[in-house]
């Protein structure tokens, strides 16, 4: 299953990719928080996107919610994280309120499924990214985790952590440790 989820991954990043250009700086006039330390350097989001929460339907009953989260620090390091979420996506605007993990994390196929008509599915991922300049890419998908500690009302709050490996623009690779990353009151725009 795991060797699904690995595309199902890279398609929704690849997906995100226009929407961490709709730049709109009138989504969270209240200032929202979405700060964490890089490699324990802090790091705090400058130009936060346009965030959806977007539903898909994947069969005649299996439904797929994913929330991106996107901006730019004052350096220009752009960090993406997504949340993605089946186990009762068919519901509601909000992605579920638990902790999700990479699927290289020890606790993800213990926590991250559910059975639906007799079949195993993987229900619940994060993923990661982080760029420190404009010729690097990362992506994250092992050991990061986080956590929706609300949603409603069109806001969204939450924890997020974990190493994120990368190429440089040397062609080296690097691994960049994200800690202690939180974001609260972003607001998100829902899309089916």
């Amino acid at each position: 299953m795991k060797k699904f989820f690995y595309p199902l991954v890279l398609v929704i990043l690849v997906a995100l990719v226009p929407a961490c250009n709709n730049n709109d700086n009138n989504v969270n006039p209240a200032g929202p928080v979405f700060t964490c330390k890089i490699d324990g350097i802090p790091w705090e989001v400058q130009n936060l996107n346009t965030v959806p929460m977007i539903r898909t339907q994947e069969t005649s009953t299996i439904y797929f919610k994913t929330l991106s989260l996107s901006g730019t620090a004052a350096d220009g390091s752009l960090l993406i994280i997504a949340f993605s979420n089946m186990q009762g996506a068919q519901t509601g605007e909000c992605i579920g309120e638990y902790m999700y993990y990479g699927v290289e994390h020890d606790d993800y196929e213990t926590n991250a499924y559910f059975i639906d008509d007799g079949f195993i599915r993987y229900a619940e991922a994060i993923t990661m990214s982080y760029s420190p300049n404009s010729s690097t890419a990362s992506i994250g998908i092992g050991n990061v985790t986080g956590t929706i500690t609300s949603c409603g009302d069109n806001k969204v709050s939450g924890t997020f952590q974990g190493p994120v490996e990368g190429i440089d623009a040397n062609g080296d690779d690097y691994t960049a440790v994200i800690s202690e990353g939180k974001f609260e009151n972003i607001s998100y725009i829902f899309q089916e």
